[in-house]
């Protein structure tokens, strides 16, 4: 008979933005009749996860995290292998554990996990979304390439009959000294992406990523297609959304209610100066044609302090027609945000994901070659895509195209299909565990 109530470990080691969604999902598996309990090296992780009778929360042994804080260290990294095996047999035989939800799988610890407890792991970004595009990302360019070591390392991978680097075909993918001691600790993983380790199941957001993990040579009964765990407040915030709680936002955030209001959210950590070339040519143009817009900048969490000012200065023209924003205030603030937009304004980031679920209109844009995700909206298809400076004004001609508006409201229904499942996450991976031997 299955044990469909389980002892659930959640080792979410460190805050990051991208776990966010692990606040709902553990309180959900709670109200359903699991126990969880919440392993953190952070006590901020643990202060905001919501407190239940089911929720046991573990303040993580200080001298892993000592040790864990300071693996980039070789020395260190390789005893992590050994420690990480005796922790989590330790938490295993503690605390009856026979369920693991692991943030990702591929890093050491929470590698060694999926070794000792039948698990999971979950994809919520937009990685994978093609294999091209895959390949030219993710394909190697270490310094080690040019080093007698890639020699001594491919010596190796012969010997081994291709099987020391993580690889698809001939395309070999990042790595460093690190990679040795993986596999002399038993890491035989094809590549280092998510699901390539012994988790049971991955789960990934649309059925295109599907395709692109099975191609990598990824078991595809192992891959499930669940939706975007951090976006399970949409479908709430669409049915209770109105024209009170707009005005509400926008006078909150000193926002214009008369102004065709432009959100761009910028995922680099950093910008070259062609880099903020192109935003801020795409931002004149929109100006240029629409001069009832207003632009909000937001800016990732690890942006560089001194790049906001530039863009500032850049804008100085426009001064009370922009906003940047700096601090993270999480996906439920994004959603509203594009709520109250015109449009948002996007070369990359996996925010797309969200806004193809709230059919927010998006204007992409790939002008200048930057080699961070360039191809991202392109390969998405779900947006009025410019791949010149004169498209960009089109494209913000086609949001009042009540045509052009349907077509592109029927290109973000399929983008959601293959990127962006609308779905109930938490049920599903509920489900998933329940049946789960």
């Amino acid at each position: 008979m299955k044990n469909t109530n389980k002892v659930i470990l959640i080792p979410l080691l460190y805050k990051y933005y991208l776990f966010e969604y692990f606040n709902d999902l553990a309180i959900y598996l709670c109200n359903k009749g699991h126990k969880v309990i919440l392993l953190s090296f952070n006590q901020e992780v643990l202060n905001e996860m919501p407190n239940h009778e089911r929720l046991v929360k573990i303040n993580a042994n200080r001298i892993i995290r000592f040790l864990y804080n300071r693996s980039k260290y070789l020395p260190i990294y390789i005893l992590m292998w050994p420690i990480a095996h005796l922790w989590g047999r330790t938490l295993k035989e503690k605390h009856s554990i026979n369920y693991c939800i692991l943030p990702w799988d591929n890093k050491t610890i929470w590698y060694v996990f999926s070794t000792i407890f039948p698990s999971m792991t979950i994809s919520n970004t937009t990685n994978w979304m093609d294999l091209d595009n895959t390949l030219e990302t993710e394909t190697d360019r270490s310094p080690l390439r040019n080093t007698s070591w890639h020699k001594f390392y491919s010596a190796i991978d012969d010997f081994l009959n291709g099987k020391f680097f993580y690889r698809y075909k001939q395309n070999i993918f990042h790595y460093d000294h690190t990679l040795l001691w993986d596999r002399l600790f038993g890491k035989k993983s094809k590549t280092n992406f998510l699901g390539f380790s012994p988790v049971r199941h991955i789960t990934v957001p649309g059925h295109k990523i599907k395709d692109t993990l099975i191609e990598l040579g990824l078991e595809e009964d192992k891959i499930k297609v669940y939706g975007n765990p951090s976006y399970q407040f949409v479908e709430d915030l669409q049915d209770s959304w109105n024209e009170d709680q707009k005005t509400k936002f926008l006078k909150e955030n000193g926002l214009p209610a008369n102004q065709d209001i432009y959100t761009l959210f910028l995922s680099p950590s950093s910008f070259s100066e062609k880099m903020r070339k192109e935003i801020i040519d795409v931002v004149k143009k929109i100006h240029q044609v629409n001069n009832n817009s207003y632009f909000v900048i937001k800016f990732h969490p690890k942006t560089v302090k001194q790049d906001p000012p530039k863009f500032a200065e850049d804008l100085s023209h426009i001064k009370d027609h922009f906003q940047l924003i700096t601090d993270f205030h999480g996906d439920l603030f994004n959603a509203k945000m594009m709520l109250v937009s015109k449009a948002i304004v996007q070369k990359q980031c996996t925010l797309g994901m969200l806004a193809i679920r709230l059919k927010t209109p998006i204007i992409s844009y790939n002008l200048v070659k930057t080699n961070y995700e360039d191809d991202m909206y392109k390969i998405m298809k779900a947006s009025f895509h410019c791949e010149d400076i004169s498209s960009v004004e089109q494209a913000v001609k086609d949001l009042s195209n009540p045509d052009k508006r349907e077509e592109l409201n029927n290109m973000q229904d399929i983008a959601c299909y293959n990127y962006s499942l609308n779905a109930n996450t938490c049920k599903k991976i509920s489900d998933l565990i329940y049946m789960e031997a």
